[in-house]
C-alpha cells in the first residue's frame, strides 16, 4: 500500500502530510514512551477510543526550536488546565491525546487534534459544558470543524462546528488506530462546498485503497482550521477519522460468595481500588463485556471471580456455551483452592444460583452525566466445607485480591443468614450492594429448604 500515491490524488492540494504524534496518560502520568510517533505505541498496544465529544477541545501552539520533551510539558499542562476546569474527565483507563506537528513557512506548529478516553468496554464519556472564560482555542486562531459521513454520504449539517451538530447528535467514536491518517490544506479564500469536496475526496481515497474501513454506523472526521502568519493564511488540519460507536448501556453482574462452616456462616468481600465506593467493602462483580458478543452475567461471573479473588471456579459443561446464554438461572460448578485448607476440600462440588437484576443508583452517574453502569445481574454461591472447620485467617489463605480489588475481608454473618438481624453487615461502598446482598440471602435460603 503506497500511501504517496493517495495524496496525489487529493485534486492538485497534495502538502506533505503533518507528523502525527500520540501521547497516553492514565492517572495524570504519561506513558514512559511520550509523546512520539504511532508506530512507538504499535509494539505496545494500539490505541482505541470510545468517548463522547460535546466540547470542541482545540489548540495550537508554535513549537519553533522546542524539543519534544518541552511540547510534551505543554500538553500535559493544557490537558491538566481542561481537567480543573472541568471540561474535561479523565477516562478510567487513561487517555489518548493525538497532535499534528507540521511546519509552515520557517516555523513549526503542534495542533491537538484530539483527547479522548482509552476503551474498556463501557458507555462512551462525555464533557461538561465550557465556561465563558475559557475559551483558549479562539485565542490562537484555531476552530474545531465536525463532518459527519453514512454510507459514503455527508450529514446535510456539513462541515460544521461541534454546536451544530449537537443539536441532533453527539459524535462518539469507537474505533482503532493503526494507521495515523492526517492531512492538511491550504484553504485562503476556498468555500465551505469546495473544503467539504477536498475532505470527501480523500475520505473516499482511504477508502478505496483500503486504507480505512467505514463504521457500521457511519464516520466521524474532525479538523481543525487554522490562522497562522503575517499574512493570515487559512487551512484545514484534519486530525482524526473514526468510527461512530454505537453506544451500549453498561451492564455489571455481581457473584456473592458465601462460606458454611457446620454452623457458621462467611460472607467474602473485596475492598475496591476505585470509586465510586473506593476504599469500602463491596461485592465482587464486574462490567458484561460487549465486543463480538454481550458476555452473560453468568460467564462474567465465572472470570471475575478469578481476577478480583484468585477463586477458581470450573463449570462442568462448556463455558462458552453460557457466553450468550442469558436466560441460565443455575449451574453447577466446581471450587478449587480450598484444599491449601484441607485436602478433603479439593473439588468443592456447588451451584451458582441467579438472584435478582436490579438497576443502579444514582451513585453510578459520572460527574459528566453518565452512568458508569445502569444495570446489574446477582449470583449467589454456597460453599459448604462441611465437617471442615475454618475461620476467616484460614480464607486469608484461598482468597487473593486482583484487578481493582485492593484486598479481601471476610464478613461473619451467621445470625443475618440465620434470622436476618444485620450484626456485622459489610458496610458496602456502593448504594445497591446491600439490596443485592440480601436477594442473595434469600436466595440461598430458599434453595437449602427445596
Amino acid at each position: 500500500m503506497n500511501i504517496d500515491k493517495i495524496r496525489k490524488r487529493i485534486n492538485g492540494k497534495r502538502r506533505e502530510s503533518p507528523t502525527s504524534l500520540w501521547l497516553f496518560i492514565n492517572e495524570g502520568v504519561a506513558h514512559p514512551i511520550g509523546l512520539a510517533p504511532l508506530k512507538d505505541y504499535h509494539e505496545f498496544f494500539h490505541p482505541l477510543l470510545e468517548t463522547g465529544f460535546t466540547y470542541p477541545i482545540s489548540m495550537l501552539w508554535k513549537v519553533t526550536g522546542y524539543s519534544i520533551e518541552r511540547s510534551q510539558d505543554i500538553i500535559q499542562n493544557y490537558y491538566q488546565d481542561l481537567i480543573n476546569a472541568k471540561l474535561y474527565y479523565p477516562g478510567i483507563h487513561g487517555d489518548w491525546i493525538k497532535c499534528s506537528l507540521f511546519e509552515i513557512g520557517d516555523e513549526r506548529y503542534l495542533n491537538l487534534d484530539i483527547l479522548g478516553h482509552a476503551a474498556w468496554g463501557d458507555k462512551a464519556q462525555s464533557r461538561a459544558e465550557p465556561d465563558d472564560e475559557f475559551t483558549l482555542d479562539e485565542k490562537v486562531g484555531t476552530r474545531a470543524l465536525w463532518l459527519q459521513i453514512t454510507n459514503g454520504k455527508m450529514n446535510p449539517i456539513g462541515l460544521a462546528p461541534l454546536r451544530n451538530y449537537k443539536k441532533k447528535i453527539t459524535p462518539i467514536l469507537e474505533t482503532k488506530f493503526t494507521y495515523p491518517t492526517s492531512m492538511s490544506w491550504k484553504i485562503t479564500n476556498q468555500t465551505k462546498a469546495k473544503t467539504e469536496e477536498l475532505l470527501l475526496s480523500y475520505y473516499s481515497d482511504l477508502v478505496n485503497a483500503k486504507v480505512y474501513y467505514p463504521g457500521r454506523y457511519g464516520d466521524w472526521i474532525k479538523c481543525t482550521q487554522l490562522v497562522v502568519g503575517p499574512e493570515k493564511t487559512k487551512y484545514l488540519n484534519l486530525d482524526i477519522i473514526g468510527a461512530a460507536a454505537w453506544v451500549k448501556p453498561t451492564l455489571a453482574s455481581d457473584l456473592g460468595i458465601f462460606i458454611k462452616s457446620q454452623e457458621r456462616f462467611y460472607f467474602v468481600c473485596i475492598i475496591r481500588g476505585n470509586s465510586p465506593g473506593k476504599g469500602k467493602p463491596a461485592i465482587i462483580g464486574g462490567i458484561m463485556n460487549a465486543g463480538k458478543v454481550l458476555d452473560s452475567g453468568i460467564y462474567t461471573m465465572l472470570k471475575e471471580s478469578r481476577e478480583e479473588g484468585n477463586l477458581i471456579i470450573s463449570y462442568d459443561g462448556a463455558v462458552e456455551d453460557l457466553r450468550e446464554d442469558y436466560m441460565i438461572t443455575d449451574i453447577p460448578v466446581i471450587v478449587k483452592g480450598f484444599e491449601c485448607i484441607d485436602p478433603s476440600l479439593t473439588d468443592i462440588r456447588s451451584t451458582i444460583y441467579y438472584s435478582t437484576t436490579i438497576p443502579t443508583t444514582e451513585q453510578e452517574r459520572n460527574p459528566d452525566g453518565l452512568k458508569r453502569v445502569y444495570q446489574t445481574s446477582a449470583y449467589a454461591l454456597l460453599i459448604d466445607t462441611k465437617e471442615v472447620i475454618i475461620t476467616e485467617t484460614d480464607l486469608a489463605k484461598v482468597f487473593t485480591a486482583g484487578d481493582d480489588a485492593t484486598a479481601m475481608v471476610y464478613y461473619d454473618i451467621t445470625t443475618y443468614f440465620k434470622d436476618e438481624k444485620e450484626e456485622n453487615i459489610p458496610n458496602f461502598g456502593l448504594e445497591h450492594h446491600p439490596t443485592l446482598f440480601q436477594a442473595m440471602v434469600q436466595t440461598l435460603k430458599k434453595k437449602r429448604m427445596d
